[in-house]
């Protein structure tokens, strides 16, 4: 079995791959679907377009293309995604559930099961204090514990990308936690 954990965003779409098959998991590939103006591959810029809901549908096919790839590349079977807590922010709010709409949506169209777990819960595994809001830091230190191969993965990756990626790694190893 191959499990896809991700950490949904709009800006910056965590997604992970962990083989299942064997006693020890392995991390297979992982990633970050990056979504600001400078980062779609269509070179265009949020000015060239009519209106907001014109720069969120690009962002939104970006997603949903980089997800769709991750699967089938991967012969993925299962997705497990962190369901964000929401936001203080209506419109941060409003993104997040579009992009779990995506995820669903992509999972649903591809014939692959998925499942959400809390922010609240995957943070509060992962924390050393048993707090609900681990550190970005705990939760790298217990992606390379778990996964050694991951540093060679992110080998030289930029810190959005690698904290994208670790927090969806993070989403898997909660997932198993719980």
């Amino acid at each position: 079995m191959r499990v896809l954990a991700a950490d949904p965003s709009l800006t910056a779409y965590g997604w992970a791959v962990i083989d299942t098959s064997s006693p020890t998991p392995k991390l297979v590939a992982c990633g970050c679907i990056q979504t600001a103006p400078e980062k779609l591959k269509s070179g265009m810029k949020k000015k060239d377009l009519q209106s907001k809901t014109d720069y969120d549908t690009v962002r939104a096919e970006a997603i949903a293309s980089g997800l769709k790839k991750a699967i089938t590349d991967h012969n993925v079977t299962e997705v497990v995604f962190e369901n964000p807590a929401g936001s203080k922010n209506a419109n941060a709010a409003a993104a997040l559930k579009m992009v779990k709409g995506i995820t669903i949506g992509v999972c649903a169209g591809a014939g692959v099961p998925s499942r959400g777990i809390r922010a609240r819960q995957v943070k509060g595994l992962l924390s050393d204090t048993s707090d609900t809001n681990a550190a970005k830091s705990e939760i790298m230190a217990k992606v390379r514990e778990a996964f050694e191969e991951f540093d060679v993965l992110t080998n030289k990756w930029p810190k959005v990308r690698l904290e994208a990626a670790s927090d969806a790694v993070g989403v898997y190893l909660g997932d198993q936690l719980r």
